[in-house]
């Protein structure tokens, strides 16, 4: 029902101070069974899939574009080629997240990364990188192609099956 607040369960949180929000309302807490990015993020595929149930049931059969949906993070460079797994798991899950809140009737109509090519973050500057195009800062912005460029190239042609579950 709109309005109603589920309480999450908290046997499983780790008792770990979590870092402040930025207006320090809330504290973040971690959980032993639920995956983080580096930066402490939760990754939650079903969250994910329970969001855009939600977004149906408040708002009825609209169609809803995911944007700006992506990983941040330090990408390594190994053997000349720049290894951005991570960013690949992320974007594979939440696209299998999309295609169950299809076949529950959610009408996702879609998915746009976040983001085409490495850019600045208003939080951590390039720090993190973001796209499927490493931007090489000590080389004259030279860019090159992610292992996640191909990869989702393939999702594209494929129409994503080649996802893994």
């Amino acid at each position: 029902m709109p309005g109603d607040v589920v309480e999450p369960t908290r046997e499983n949180a780790t008792g770990a101070p979590g870092n402040p929000s930025f207006d320090g309302v809330y504290r973040t807490v971690a959980m032993d069974d639920k995956r983080y990015t580096k930066w402490g993020w939760e990754i939650s595929p079903d969250g994910f899939v329970s969001g855009l149930q939600l977004l149906k049931e408040y708002y009825g059969d609209i169609r809803i574009y995911i944007t700006e949906n992506g990983l941040g993070d330090e990408d390594p460079i190994i053997d000349g080629e720049v290894c951005d797994i991570p960013r690949i798991n992320f974007i594979n899950d939440l696209l299998g997240g999309c295609k169950k809140a299809i076949e529950l009737g959610v009408n996702v109509k879609g998915y746009y990364a976040w983001s085409a090519i490495d850019l600045l973050s208003w939080l951590n500057g390039f720090k993190k990188q973001y796209g499927f195009i490493y931007v090489d800062h000590d080389n004259g912005l030279a860019r090159k192609k992610k292992a996640s460029y191909y990869w989702y190239q393939k999702v594209i042609e494929t129409r994503g099956s080649n996802l893994k579950s």
